[in-house]
Parts: C-alpha cells; structure tokens; sequence
C-alpha cells in the first residue's frame, strides 16, 4: 500500500483489508476486545477496546461494536493509553442502524520520518467508546461484541493483514443506588490538591495580616520635655 493509500482516510481501510485479504494472516493472531465493566444507570461508561498479544505491531484496524441500544446511548470516544499519533473515526446512524457503531484507527507519519508510520507495539487499550447508560435500562447484564474486524500489520511498504481473535465483553448496569461510593483514597492526585487547598490558605492569611497592619493607627507625636536643667514649677 502506497503512502497516498494510506493518508487517504478511514473509509478506505476496509477495502485496503480486502485487498490484502487473500494473502496469509500471521501465525501469532492478536486478540481484540470491549471487556468486562460496570455501568451506572443515568451515568456515563467507557467501553474500553484493548489488544493483546500484539508483537510485530498494527497500522489500523477497523470493526463495529454491537451493542443494546435500549442500554446505552454514544457520547464520544476517547484516545487509548497503547495508541500512538493516529486518526480516529466512527460511522453511526442510530435511527437506521440502532446498537451498532464503525470504528476505525489509522496510525499517523512519525515526526521523524514522514515515510515512515507509527503503529501499535504492545498490548493495553486503544480506544475507550463512550456512552451514557439510559435511565431505562433494564440492570443486569448487557452483552457487548465485535465484528467486520480489519486489522493490519505495520509494514510501511505493503501491510498485511493480521490473524485476529475476538473476546465478546458485557456490560453490567445497577442502579444508582447500588453504585460503590468514592473513598477519598480512590480520588486521583488528592495530595496534589490538598498541598494546593493548604497552599492557598496560608497565601490568604498572609494577605490578612498584611491588610491588618496598614490599618493600624499611627503612634501619638511624643509630648513634648523641656530642656534639661529646667526646673518645672509645682502646683
């Protein structure tokens, strides 16, 4: 695949796999997944779609995720923690096609090198698919899958396509009262702000003191004492 191919967008990549589809996947498949989580009704989730046992490295890939839309509604997608300088798209129309989103990722040029493409090199989470959980939602567990899967090597000249294995997930929605409560342990960087809330209130003190002095009333003009020698008279 040429670089023109590959800076022309997501809408090709599945005709790029196609392409390359007769040719022999590799040996090694990774394994994509939307995991196991947890919703809460009313509030957002995040679907996390992860890749492991990835060794040679991926260029782009794309797939649909199903899902219940009596469950979940979608909000937006989120950059994953494994996904260098890349492209993101979705293709959504929830009135024609209800539970049922494209998704696709297509690794960017590297700063270094505009010939050469960044890609996938380990295992952790690629994108996280936000969605809000309906105030209808039926709690219990809601299955979440994937299929039309893409996934190409990272070979700059001609990729290839990758043997793949998908892990179905699910969703386990309760109800807002069963939600587990926030420990202030659990909340990230709490020193940070506590040393900043403690920062701010000796700043405010410092300000208040200093305010308290310029009101305070200058000292009487000393009386005045008449020379020395001088005898003052008695009355």
């Amino acid at each position: 695949m040429t670089r023109q191919i590959r800076k022309s967008g997501l809408g090709l990549l599945i005709l790029v796999a196609l392409a390359f589809g007769p040719r022999c996947a590799y040996a090694d498949p990774v394994t994509i997944s939307p995991g196991k989580i947890e919703g809460v009704v009313g509030k957002d989730v995040e679907v996390p779609i992860s890749l492991k046992d990835v060794k040679g490295g991926v260029s782009c890939m794309t797939f649909r995720l199903n899902y219940d839309p009596d469950v979940l509604t979608f909000k937006s997608i989120k950059k994953g923690a494994v996904l260098p300088n890349a492209s993101i798209d979705k293709n959504l129309d929830e009135k024609a096609d209800p539970g049922k989103i494209g998704l696709g990722v297509l690794c960017s040029s590297t700063s270094e090198d505009e010939k050469k493409f960044a890609s996938i090199t380990e295992d952790g989470v690629v994108m996280r698919v936000v969605f809000v959980v309906n105030e209808k939602a039926k709690i219990g567990k809601s299955p979440l899958t994937l299929d039309i899967i893409r996934i190409m090597d990272s070979n700059n000249e001609q990729p290839a396509p990758l043997g793949f294995t998908s892990e179905a997930g699910e969703l386990n929605v309760i109800a807002a009262a069963d939600a587990p409560k926030t420990s202030l342990a659990e909340i990230p960087n709490l020193w940070i702000y506590i040393g900043i809330g403690i920062g701010v209130f000796v700043l405010l003190l410092l300000v208040i003191a200093a305010m308290s002095r310029r009101r305070e009333p200058e000292s009487p003009a000393p009386i005045f004492a008449p020379p020395a020698g001088t005898v003052v008279p008695r009355f």
